[in-house]
């Protein structure tokens, strides 16, 4: 993203917030991160290389969606750096703005990926959620929390 940016950069992202990121580096990083993911896809194969390539778009979209957020945050306070730690850095958070909000995505969707995508939550073959959607009870009318998202699967 940086070096697409540096040299191809001309319309920005979001100059309030940001001014010094660009549309041209929001692009290459989102193609930077679709070929990793589709190359580790590849190399993982427990899905398909179009599963893996959505699954980067998605990680491209959280983590600038992160970043901004956290520029966001420091514009609306009035400061520069989150730290002093990093000198010239934007501080400690900038390190790990995208983490933050990217790792948790990551995490599910490679669960997903893994164990053959939500089917397995919901019978228990995972067992992180799988027992929570199972016995999770709604407020209204009792039904299991996952019918609510959307799944057309009977009981």
């Amino acid at each position: 993203a940086y070096f697409v940016g540096t040299r191809f950069g001309h319309h920005k992202l979001w100059p309030r917030v940001s001014p010094n990121k660009s549309s041209e580096g929001a692009v290459g990083s989102l193609v930077g991160c679709v070929i990793f993911c589709t190359i580790y896809g590849a190399c993982l194969g427990s899905a398909s290389w179009w599963a893996f390539a959505l699954l980067g778009i998605a990680i491209n979209a959280f983590a600038q969606l992160g970043d901004l957020f956290e520029s966001a945050l420091k514009r609306a306070v009035h400061v520069k750096d989150s730290s002093n730690l990093l000198p010239g850095h934007g501080g400690i958070l900038d390190r790990f703005d995208s983490v933050t909000f990217v790792a948790p995505f990551v995490w599910l969707g490679l669960q997903l990926l893994r164990t053959g995508g939500f089917e397995a939550y919901r019978t228990h073959r995972l067992p992180v959620l799988g027992p929570i959607l199972q016995r999770g009870r709604s407020s209204s009318g009792g039904r299991p929390l996952w019918r609510f998202w959307g799944d057309a699967g009977g009981e």
